[in-house]
């Protein structure tokens, strides 16, 4: 703290941040010489945990203003730096060791820092990143202006139109963006109040109708985001700082809503000012790919790859240039069957920073189509994924159901976990390996979660081996009757074991249904599996069981509608188009009128896909074709209004 000289003075304002201040305080106090935090009303531990930590609380008024706060926290600074962070955020130290170095350049007059925001506490969580100024000489003239979105640097400027604002690329940490974030909605519902002032006001004030657009949008409430963007556009300066931003998040609202014409014609409009943000090719290449216009999708992402830097005045997603590129690139090469291509770029996604389990996942589901043997994907996959452990390698066998050598690996783990020998245990299910499931369940400790499971999966052994000379286990006594109520066969408890029991063996799992269940039952379980199966992305077992709950007498609309997504998922547009038109002729409604408009714009659609793909440059086809997508896209969003409805 302070006592001589001070060189650098933190100042915060917090309300209610006890589940943060102590993160953030502690990051920062070994690199500034006084903490001021200015708490405006906080009813929990806040002013407690900051003093612990060494700082100097005053207490004041919140007054919806959040430039009034900011410059109440700096009047007691005894600093010749200002450093101001919120109480979400987090000082790396590689950061604060370099604060003293910056304070001494005579030449500034202020820093900016490049502010990296997190979208989810999880590891290999989505991460964007902008600048903002943090650190400034102490200077009663400079002052923060703005409600809220508060800014120093027109303040700085218009008192010293030389001032030297310079750009670090030191970081900082914040987590008030993630979705997991419990403050996040209020938050955002006080900006949005705070927001509707200022524009009231000052009705024509294009950085408030921006940042109430990105209020707006983090709320759900997409079509008044989209609203206030337009009207942010039309007000804007071609110079605004924060323009390149505004056409990021305007056309990530615009591909939320599904209008693709409009969001093109943006990002042209966008890329025609700025060329160097990777950010729009790579939404424009999504919005490609969701379309599946895979040509022009590979282009885009392609392009993302060209750049070696991001400017740090854009706002950007971090991994846009590189791994998250190759992703989208290994993904349209899947589809395409390409798999060396495919094989290439994610092995480039995970050596350029796709470090997540899923991305080595997808590495092997990928290796797995290319290589001609599961050894040798498995031996490309141990030296190409070394920051993983080896139990985690041996896992991803299974995951791409190369279930015999991964018991053979499974054999090779001195002490293995409860987790994989359950794994071990559905590997043999598919094997049909009964002999191996009574050693491997007696491995797994009593009374655990995974033992659980593992007499689950014994139970479905049974049933499964019911034909063989002797069941899974002929010692353990596990019947259905432990993990679902048989006696109702629709209840969610028996719909998830039967699910279950069918993914193993379809054959069985029918001729135990026939025994078990009442016959007047079946229809109905049948239509009702469908539907869980249909949830699950099944759609060859969502067909069958439709099927099978047709044939046993079951018919009404919501069957119909199913089996008429199921075959537009499937890819048979014509007889999805048919089944719509017979579940509105069995029940009359705008729901069912909505799903065959769904069915028939899909047919569309396809159609005008395969035109697109020989035309590229065919004005009139890629309007129709764009506008029959956004057409469909709104339908969705009728749809699922409907399923919303009591």
């Amino acid at each position: 703290m302070c006592h001589n000289q001070c060189l650098i003075s933190l100042c915060m304002i917090v309300k209610n941040e006890e589940s943060n201040i102590e993160r953030c305080l502690s990051s920062v106090r070994d690199y500034v010489d006084e903490m001021l935090v200015l708490d405006t009303g906080s009813s929990d531990l806040t002013p407690l945990l900051a003093r612990e930590q060494g700082a100097i609380v005053r207490f004041g008024q919140w007054e919806n203003d959040f430039s009034k706060a900011r410059n109440q926290s700096l009047q007691q600074a005894r600093g010749e730096w200002i450093l101001y962070l919120d109480a979400d955020e987090e000082l790396p130290p590689e950061t604060g060791r370099e604060l003293r170095r910056l304070a001494n350049k005579s030449e500034a007059e202020a820093f900016s820092f490049k502010i990296i925001n997190f979208t989810s506490s999880s590891d290999g969580a989505q991460k964007s990143q902008g600048i903002n100024i943090r650190m400034f000489k102490n200077n009663p003239n400079y002052v923060f202006e703005g409600a809220l979105h508060e800014q120093i640097q027109p303040s700085i400027l218009r008192h010293n139109p030389e001032a030297k604002i310079l750009y670090t690329d030191l970081e900082i940490l914040h987590y008030g963006y993630c979705l997991n974030n419990p403050e996040r909605t209020k938050k955002t519902q006080r900006n949005i109040a705070i927001l509707l002032q200022m524009l009231a006001e000052k009705p024509a004030d294009d950085f408030s109708h921006y940042n109430l657009g990105v209020s707006y949008y983090v709320n759900g409430q997409w079509e008044k985001a989209r609203e206030h963007y337009h009207l942010a556009k039309k007000y804007a300066s071609k110079t605004a700082s924060y323009l390149p931003g505004l056409f990021r998040n305007y056309a990530v609202c615009l591909c939320s809503l599904g209008e693709y014409e409009t969001f093109l014609n943006l990002l042209q409009e966008g890329l025609s000012l700025f060329p160097d943000y990777p950010d729009l090719y790579f939404l424009q290449g999504q919005v490609y790919t969701d379309l599946k216009l895979y040509v022009a999708a590979e282009d885009s992402f392609l392009q993302c790859l060209r750049f070696t830097k991001v400017n740090p005045n854009y706002i950007s997603t971090t991994g846009v240039t590189n791994y998250l590129a190759c992703e989208q690139l290994a993904d349209i090469y899947c589809y395409l069957q390409q798999w060396n291509k495919a094989l290439d770029y994610q092995l480039r996604a995970v050596n350029s920073g796709a470090k997540t389990y899923a991305a080595a996942q997808r590495l092997a589901q990928i290796a797995s189509q290319h290589f001609l043997s599961p050894e040798e994907t498995f031996s490309f996959l141990q030296n190409n994924l070394t920051h993983l452990k080896h139990l985690d390698l041996i896992k991803l066998l299974f995951k791409i159901n190369e279930h015999r050598l991964f018991l053979q690996k499974l054999e090779s783990i001195p002490q293995p976990t409860p987790g994989i020998l359950l794994l071990g245990i559905k590997s043999c299910l598919y094997l049909r390996d009964w002999s191996k499931i009574k050693r491997l369940i007696s491995q797994i400790p009593p009374g655990s979660k995974e033992l659980e499971e593992a007499r689950l999966l014994v139970c479905i052994g049974n049933i499964i081996s019911s034909d063989a000379e002797t069941p899974v286990i002929d010692n353990l006594e596990v019947t259905v009757n432990e993990f679902a109520n048989i006696n109702n066969p629709c209840s969610s408890s028996f719909l998830n074991f039967a699910y279950q029991l069918i993914i193993y063996d379809q054959k069985q799992a029918l001729k135990f249904f026939a025994q078990v269940l009442n016959s007047n039952d079946l229809p109905v379980f049948y239509h009702q599996l469908s539907q869980y199966a249909f949830s699950h992305n099944n759609y060859p077992l969502t067909q069958k069981l439709q099927v099978m709950a047709i044939s046993h007498g079951y018919r009404d609309s919501d069957i119909l509608n199913l089996l008429g997504q199921t075959f537009t998922k499937l890819g048979h547009d014509i007889e999805g188009v048919y089944l719509g038109i017979l579940a509105c002729r069995e029940q009359q409604d705008s729901k069912n009128y909505i799903l065959l408009l769904n069915n028939l714009s899909q047919y569309f659609i396809n159609s005008l896909q395969n035109i697109t793909a020989s035309l590229p440059h065919f004005p009139l086809i890629n309007k129709h074709f764009l506008s029959l997508s956004t057409f469909k896209a709104k339908l969705a969003r009728k749809e699922e209004s409907f399923c919303q409805l009591p």
